[in-house]
């Protein structure tokens, strides 16, 4: 049985985030149905195809490409916890 979507708004989610998860389109709608009709919410990465898991890590990567240039050796340096608490472990 065929279903058709004429709502453009729909197709273009439907589009965007199959392109950004890795999935086909009829892929992506079924992959929703599939899940929600199992746990309702959002898909788990558990629940992801390979194929989805492996975009989504690619994505992080080009994101931190994109921030490394712009990390100081005064950032890396920095001591993140140090401020957090004192000299005896208590928070500040």
């Amino acid at each position: 049985m065929a279903r058709t979507i004429t709502n453009p708004r729909t197709i273009e989610l439907i589009e965007r985030e199959a392109s950004r998860l890795g999935f086909t389109e009829t892929g992506y709608v079924t992959h929703l149905v599939e899940t929600s009709a199992i746990q309702p919410g959002s898909p788990s990465r558990a629940s992801l195809p390979p194929e989805a898991i492996e975009a989504r890590y690619e994505r992080a990567l080009a994101i931190l490409r994109e921030i490394h240039p712009h990390v100081t050796d005064e950032d890396r340096a920095f001591d993140y916890d140090g401020w957090l608490y004192g000299e005896h472990g208590a928070p500040h």
